[in-house]
């Protein structure tokens, strides 16, 4: 029976250690898992997106995010221009949920 060598067996266990440290410090944030943004009954052109993150992503990876979607949203729809009121994090499972009021 063949072995390694005694100093490739380290550098194999710090090569997977640095693979999955990297993979976890750099988190991940993805939008809306295919959610369509919730219309609030009670404001007129106003909407609800939910943007999930995970990992060490934070307020601004999911506000770039939120961005990307809401445009997208706003070009879909025909709207002139949108606000954000309102940004509110979640814990469990973790999002940030965006409060947009649209104009024509």
């Amino acid at each position: 029976m063949q072995t390694s060598p005694p100093l490739l067996r380290p550098a194999i266990l710090v090569a997977c250690l640095a693979l999955l440290t990297s993979g976890f410090l750099a988190g991940c944030t993805t939008a809306t898992y295919g959610q369509d943004p919730v219309r609030d009954e009670k404001v007129a052109n106003q909407f609800q997106f939910k943007i999930y993150v995970g990992g060490f992503s934070g307020p601004d990876t999911a506000d770039k995010n939120a961005k990307v979607e809401i445009e997208k949203y706003m070009a879909k729809e025909k709207y002139k221009s949108y606000k954000i009121a309102d940004r509110r994090y979640n814990l469990l499972p973790e999002y940030y949920e965006y409060t947009v009021a649209f104009t024509r």
